[in-house]
């Protein structure tokens, strides 16, 4: 019985120029993916920023109402420990009472999503540029402060009327956005609007 040789099995495998290539292209789609999911989170953190700064307006707007007291609105201007600076930003907002010049705490300190902040800028939040800062020495801060009276109605600082209500917003922004004085100049951000005379709010969003 005649056998015949066996033919060489045909075997396949990436040259080291086409693994590199491979390891290239995978690097590339994981860097894009990296990318797109920091996007993703960042966007998460500016809508969760909105819902504080929202939820403390309409907080403070309910206990004035239920106390029959004005409460007072802070945005709180500090260096924030874990941002790696030394420059103070807004990023924490609190309610309170305000009696004989003290300031008695009705809501907690709440702070922001780590790096996000409120734009300090006088076109994206005309309301803090509109409004007198304050000081705290008790903890240490600087502050704008807004008046919710029982009615509802905004109590206006010196320099601010409630006729003019495209003054009361404020803008957030990421960290890496606070130098911004345009919306063109930031990817992404929240306008909350004020409405003077009732305090509730109306959220914009690109």
């Amino acid at each position: 019985m005649d056998s015949k040789p066996a033919s060489p099995r045909n075997t396949s495998a990436f040259t080291l120029p086409e693994m590199l290539t491979v390891i290239a292209i995978i690097a590339m789609l994981a860097g894009l993916a990296g990318m797109a999911m920091k996007g993703v989170m960042q966007s998460q953190r500016l809508d969760e920023a909105g819902r504080v700064v929202v939820g403390k307006i309409n907080r403070a707007r309910q206990i004035a109402s239920a106390r029959n007291e004005n409460v007072q609105v802070r945005f709180i201007k500090k260096v924030r420990p874990d941002s790696g600076s030394t420059t103070a930003l807004f990023w924490q907002v609190q309610a309170g009472i305000v009696k004989s010049g003290t300031f008695t705490p009705v809501t907690e300190m709440t702070s922001l999503p780590q790096g996000m902040v409120i734009s300090p800028s006088a076109t994206l939040s005309p309301l803090l540029a509109s409004i007198a800062s304050g000081t705290s020495t008790n903890p240490a801060y600087e502050y704008i402060p807004v008046g919710i009276s029982p009615s509802g109605q905004a109590d206006p600082p010196s320099g601010l009327s409630l006729s003019e209500p495209v003054k009361w917003a404020v803008t957030l922004v990421p960290e890496t956005s606070q130098m911004a004085n345009e919306v063109d100049e930031v990817k992404d951000f929240i306008t909350i609007q004020i409405d003077p005379l009732t305090t509730r709010t109306r959220t914009f969003r690109p």
